[in-house]
This record gives structure tokens, C-alpha cells and sequence, in this order.
């Protein structure tokens, strides 16, 4: 699948949750900042480390989870809103990946 039609499939997703939901506007976190930025400290530490040792692969969930804890633990909206998009952009990598894997698609 092409990379148009993966993010065609997120913009007719974030039309279903829009149809469901209404627009959503939340808090950012129940955690503090500094708790994230502990998370995102941990995930970052063990995905160098893994990066460095020729035996290991690093992680869909590692590389996510490091990039999620890095956008909650900002405060500044632009710098939420840049680490936001890495983290999509990782997700976007992770349906390329299983797209070439050949996973079934979802038919919904």
C-alpha cells in the first residue's frame, strides 16, 4: 500500500472518530511532565542501547513508546505538537512495515 493511501486510511479514520465522538478537545496527560520525561528518558536509553548492541533489534513499541512519552513530557504546545507528529510518522512507518509484510488489511 502506498504511502497516500495510508494516510488516506488515518484521515477516514479521524473521520469516523469525528462522526463518533464530535470534536475532542482533552488535557494532555494525567501524568506530570516530568514523570514523561522520565518514561521517554527510559525508552531512549534502552533503544540506544539496543542500537549499539549488534545482537538486539529495536522495537516497534520501543521507538513509539519513546517518541509518545517525548510529546507528553513537553510543555510548550509547539514542541507537543512536533513530537505529536514524530510519533504519527512512526506509526505511519509501522503500517508501511506491515503492508510489507503482506498483514491482511482491516476491511473496516
Amino acid at each position: 500500500m502506498s504511502l497516500n493511501e495510508i494516510l488516506m486510511d488515518i484521515v477516514n479514520e479521524r473521520h469516523r472518530q469525528d462522526e463518533k465522538w464530535g470534536e475532542q478537545t482533552h488535557p494532555f496527560t494525567r501524568l506530570s511532565a516530568n514523570h514523561h520525561k522520565l518514561l521517554a528518558d527510559s525508552w531512549k536509553d534502552a533503544n540506544d542501547r539496543v542500537n549499539q548492541d549488534p545482537n538486539q533489534e529495536i522495537t516497534w513499541d520501543a521507538i513509539a513508546l519513546e517518541e509518545l512519552h517525548e510529546a507528553f513530557a513537553e510543555t510548550d504546545p509547539v514542541l507537543i505538537r512536533r513530537e505529536a507528529i514524530e510519533t504519527a510518522a512512526v506509526m505511519v512507518a509501522l503500517v508501511e512495515d506491515l503492508d510489507r509484510q503482506a498483514v491482511p488489511q482491516d476491511p473496516t
